[in-house]
């Protein structure tokens, strides 16, 4: 495999200072996009404009949600305020500068002593020194420890000064707000929470959940009731990295799931999706617009899988390419079942299709079915293709992949699984890994101390 198509296989360790382990090589060009012989236009180059930032725009869930409203989950719409919105960005913008000043003191700090240049764990970046799970590990404002602090000290300082104190009370006013929203699509007959999603009008705040702390429990409980182990001589199994894959999406998708107020407020202060959104919609408001943006706070849905989702493709009005959300997952059910599943998508879009085709002929929508193929929702509309758009199975640097996204053949080269098992095990795409960005691996890296082949938990 070429490191333009996977992000890195697993290799022996050999040299001077040759340990019984096997490490997963990273090329450096994955992370940082170094690799690419062309550089293609970039979600940035198209997203970030007016078109897709404005109050009529479909990409929009205010705009979409009536045309699909009858098949998507119960959701209620919490306006943001002006004064909101600047306080959430002066949040974000605060802990990074925390972080920032934290990171250098701790450098300086460090400038005595030496780094040996030994790998740290068995996922390293190649010809690196320093790991890219180290790299993460060492910025603060990866730290669900120093974000959970920073967030207490903030809530508590900025009600204190009398020159912040509206940040404070701007922020309390929108989470009773989301919580207000969150008892009414949230409460089942028997007066508990299942939960409910939230996201801006635009995106959700995904990335944050990435350093919650509620993701790193999540995973430690897991583990410890994994029965998976290194091998005796330290190295990792094809299984461990499918487990560890799996654990980090059940991890984040828990995260997401909120109860209450504070928990939805705290995603979008933690989210720099959330925080460049916002700022994009008070950079391209015209002269008289006010800040439009609004947060939809939506039904938790247990019925499916979170790994169940789809994405169909439609170009001119005609479905291109239908692909599995999540590029790295394999499901042999999925397979077993590829014809039905591509049935029902299809059927359920052609029952909603003239409304949509009203305000958008380009598009990519995402449907969602249960394990059992006994039900099927429409999760949303995006009113954009790749490359804003994630293309899952289809590899938007492959010129052919691109021809089939945007050539109207009628699904004729639909792909709804991986073509094996293996190749989305001991691979990861490059989409994935930038999407997750090196929290992937130092996630890796801190699974290994809870798989020790001798003793049952390290920790």
């Amino acid at each position: 495999h070429s490191q333009a198509e996977n992000i890195g296989s697993f290799q022996e360790v050999s040299g001077p200072h040759e340990r019984a382990m096997t490490e997963f090589v990273v090329p450096r060009s994955v992370i940082d996009g170094t690799g690419e012989k062309k550089r293609l236009p970039q979600a940035a180059d198209q997203y970030f404009s007016r078109a897709h930032h404005n109050p009529k725009s479909y990409d929009r869930i205010e705009n979409w949600l009536p045309d699909v409203e009858q098949f998507t989950f119960k959701t209620v719409m919490v306006p943001i305020s002006g004064a909101q919105a600047h306080a959430i960005l002066k949040f974000r913008d605060e802990v990074k500068l925390r972080a920032a000043v934290r990171d250098q003191e701790r450098r300086e700090a460090s400038t005595k002593g030496a780094d040996d240049g030994k790998s740290k764990g068995s996922y390293k970046v190649q010809e690196e020194s320093k790991s890219v799970a180290d790299e993460y590990a060492e910025k603060s404002i990866n730290s669900n420890i120093f974000l959970d602090q920073t967030y207490e000290f903030l809530m508590q300082d900025w009600a204190r000064d009398p020159e912040v104190k509206s940040w404070r009370q701007s922020l309390e006013d929108l989470q009773n707000d989301l919580d207000k929203a969150i008892k009414i699509v949230a409460k089942e007959p028997g007066g508990s929470r299942q939960g409910a999603f939230v996201k801006l009008s635009t995106r959700s705040p995904k990335d944050a959940s990435l350093n919650m702390t509620k993701t790193y429990d999540y995973i430690r409980a897991r583990l410890k009731e994994s029965k998976l182990r290194l091998t005796s001589d330290g190295k990792i199994t094809k299984e461990i990295v499918r487990e560890d894959l799996s654990l980090i999406n059940e991890a984040c998708a828990n995260s997401l799931c909120v109860r209450s107020g504070q928990e939805a407020l705290r995603l979008i202060l933690e989210s720099d999706r959330a925080h460049s959104d916002i700022t994009a919609n008070r950079m391209y408001l015209e002269e008289g617009e006010r800040f439009n943006l609004k947060i939809a706070v939506r039904e938790w849905c247990e019925e499916y899988e979170t790994d169940w989702e789809f994405r169909l493709f439609v170009m001119d009005g005609e479905p291109t390419a239908l692909t599995i959300y999540n590029d790295f997952f394999f499901d042999e059910r999925i397979v077993a079942h590829k014809a039905e599943i591509e049935k029902q998508i299809m059927q359920l879009w052609e029952r909603v299709r003239d409304r949509i085709h009203r305000k958008s002929q380009n598009y990519c929508i995402d449907f969602a079915l249960a394990a059992s193929l006994e039900k099927i929702f429409i999760i949303e509309v995006n009113n954009f293709v790749a490359p804003v758009a994630g293309s899952g199975l289809f590899d938007y640097h492959k010129e052919a992949d691109r021809k089939v996204l945007r050539s109207v053949h009628v699904l004729q080269k639909g792909r709804i699984h991986p073509p094996s098992p293996n190749t989305h095990t001991h691979h990861i795409t490059s989409h994935y890994i930038r999407c997750a960005r090196q929290a992937v691996l130092f996630f890796f890296t801190q699974f290994q101390a809870y798989r020790c082949p001798v003793v049952h938990n390290c920790h």
